[in-house]
């Protein structure tokens, strides 16, 4: 929550979160989203000070943009290990992508199938009939191919299986070019005007 960006309650926070997982500490703590009027700077102390007292094992940001992220990484002594942001093949983050891998950072996918959207692509189906997988495989399979780590969300057991299944397969480069060319679609699903910064697509 962006109130909880303060001295007095950050480490509270945390510390509550840990206790509710019964947890003594956590593999990842990111900042879920730009906490507004707080420097990148500050936001990153908090984190670096969650990891030095062993709160957590790696630290990483999201919806941060290319600026964000630089100076992220260029102020933080620990490695930011990753940007959290909607990624899908409707919204063109190939930007971000490449500012992310220059820093070292990976990105990780919300939101990877557009809340359902990308499923009736003709590019996407076409492409999963040809290879015998669901048009949710193959949207998935693209994002991992690119390198970055994909988030999807199910309460299906079946989708869940499904999903675990892109590790199993490849797109040709054909067929990676031909879903990388819908991305200029533009759509982003999660956006609140008031806090957002200035996105990179």
């Amino acid at each position: 929550m962006p109130d909880r960006f303060t001295d007095d309650t950050f480490m509270p926070s945390v510390e509550r979160s840990l206790d509710d997982l019964g947890l003594d500490r956590v593999d990842l703590l990111l900042v879920h989203w730009p906490p507004p009027g707080l420097s990148v700077e500050a936001t990153v102390d908090y984190l670096v000070a969650a990891h030095e007292r062993g709160l957590t094992a790696e630290i990483g940001v999201s919806n941060y943009n290319v600026p964000m992220l630089e100076t992220a990484v260029a102020h933080a002594p620990v490695p930011i290990v990753t940007n959290q942001v909607e990624f899908h093949l409707l919204l063109d983050q190939s930007r971000l992508l490449a500012a992310a891998g220059k820093l070292g950072v990976r990105l990780t996918a919300y939101c990877p199938l557009a809340r359902g959207e990308v499923l009736g692509n003709p590019v996407v189906r076409e492409i999963a009939d040809r290879v015998g997988r669901t048009p949710a495989q193959v949207a998935l399979r693209w994002i991992l191919q690119q390198g970055v780590t994909v988030i999807s969300m199910s309460t299906k057991r079946a989708n869940m299986m499904a999903n675990l299944e892109i590790a199993q397969f490849e797109l040709d480069p054909a067929d990676m070019a031909a879903i990388t060319a819908q991305t200029p679609t533009a759509m982003r699903l999660v956006d609140l005007p008031e806090l957002a910064p200035d996105w990179d697509a």
